[in-house]
């Protein structure tokens, strides 16, 4: 008897031969019985009555039957206990085999994601460099732009040098930066002086400083931005607000309102700065942006007039502050406006010097403190009027038309009132009811609208 495994082929050979040698040797048919019965006591011991009756032992007597029904039914426990460890090590081989496998395609996958993060390195690593290049260009170009035009050198010739040498040097534009400022920033054939001072100071001019030898040249119809004054490298923004100053305000387009919203503040008070750099035409070192001059009162009137309604008196309150500083204040502000830093909250004896951008600062805090600003010609609000019914005893056929001022009926003490005819054309004009339609239904048809 064979159980399919290869170190055990038949694991009950020794058994059986030392059976044979007491001639207790089980037979085919008892083998095959004991194979589905051996692990039952009860079954082993009807096994042996039966074959004792069979060959009709005598008491005491086929202890041989005994020794062959008991070793078939050790021989068959045997062979399955074989069987069993043959299928658990068949089971833990195909495991081992399976883990091996694994373990190989593993190690394949890690190789493969290790080639991938590099070559992901690598793509990421030229990428930055593309990205890096491709910044560094309008980075250098607006640097160009942004420029001082005087480069200052230290010269030391020791530690203990107190007092370098120091060496100034102009840096020019470029002919191509020339160019394309000029195409940037010439004025256009159809705009206002004022309107091409607005847009340079908007877009840019207040930080491109110029020398009187950059500015020359055409710069759009009727502009020339030289000023005869090489005191200090001028800012687009002041040469032409100072080339605008010299014509009549009507000529270059002054307006008598400067209009905006409630998010246009700072665009409106910017503009009414470059109105009184064009007023005043004075050339100031280190305020190349009209925000930084201090405010003339009467250039706040065009703003005043185009601002919300919500901030009107606002402005006029900062125009009679303004107004108000004595000699001593101006004086002060003109001393202060030709040093090298604004006079932004600089203390005086009677107030407050005020800047342009303090102008700004204080109109938006105002608007976002109180806003938001009901836009102009908006509808006003509309009550509901709660619908009544009519009582179908009341008829308008022949009443008179009413005037649509009539006002409704009153709930006075909780109580409905009743309804008189004039209540009831007006309730049915507040409706929408046509007056047509009201003059030839009756009362029943149209208060169901």
């Amino acid at each position: 008897m064979s159980t399919g495994c290869p170190g055990y082929s038949n694991p009950s050979a020794p058994l059986m031969d030392f059976l044979e040698g007491f001639r207790a040797r089980p037979c085919v048919a008892g083998l095959e019985w004991a194979r589905d019965h051996w692990h039952s006591a009860q079954s082993i011991i009807d096994r042996v009555s039966v074959l004792r009756t069979k060959a009709k032992s005598k008491p005491g007597r086929g202890k041989s039957t005994v020794c062959a029904v008991l070793g078939a039914a050790l021989a068959a426990a045997i062979q399955e206990r074989a069987a069993r460890h043959c299928q658990d090590t068949a089971a833990i081989e195909s495991l081992q085999a399976l883990v091996q496998s694994l373990r190989v395609r593993i190690a394949d996958l890690q190789g493969k994601l290790e080639d991938e993060k590099a070559h992901s390195d690598n793509l990421q690593k030229v990428l930055g460099d593309v990205l890096a290049e491709h910044a560094a260009s309008p980075q250098a170009e607006a640097a160009a732009c942004l420029r001082p035009l005087i480069k200052m050198e230290y010269s030391y010739e020791g530690n203990q040098d107190q007092a370098p040498l120091i060496t100034t040097k102009e840096v020019p534009y470029t002919a191509t930066e020339l160019a394309k400022l000029k195409r940037e920033f010439s004025r256009h054939p159809r705009e206002t002086e004022t309107e091409y001072v607005w847009r340079v100071s908007l877009t840019g001019g207040d930080q491109i400083l110029l020398s009187e030898k950059e500015a020359e040249g055409y710069w759009g119809p009727g502009v020339f931005l030289t000023t005869a004054d090489h005191r200090a490298p001028w800012s687009l923004t002041q040469r032409a607000a100072y080339w605008a100053g010299g014509l009549n305000p009507l000529e270059r387009g002054d307006p008598l309102a400067i209009e905006g919203t409630a998010d246009q503040l700072l665009e409106s008070v910017h503009k009414a700065a470059c109105l009184q750099m064009m007023c005043s035409r004075k050339l100031v070192p280190f305020q190349e942006s009209p925000m930084m001059l201090t405010v003339d009162a009467e250039r706040l009137t065009p703003l005043i007039r185009g601002l919300p309604d919500s901030l009107k008196p606002l402005g006029i309150q900062l125009q009679g502050s303004i107004q108000a500083l004595g000699p001593l204040e101006r004086m002060a502000a003109a001393l202060q406006s030709t040093n090298s830093s604004p006079a932004r909250d600089a203390p005086t004896q009677g107030g407050k010097v005020w800047t342009w951008g303090d102008v700004a600062q204080e109109l938006i805090n105002f608007g976002r403190k109180y806003g938001p600003v009901k836009a102009a010609g908006s509808r006003p609000e509309t009550r509901a009027v709660r619908p009544t019914r009519l009582s179908p005893r009341l008829s308008p056929r022949n009443s008179p038309r009413l005037s649509p001022r009539i006002p409704p009926r009153s709930n006075q003490g909780g109580r409905d009132r009743p309804l008189t005819r004039h209540a009831i054309w007006t309730e049915g004009w507040q409706k929408g009811i046509p007056k047509k339609v009201m003059d030839g239904l009756s009362t029943d048809y149209w208060s169901r609208w």
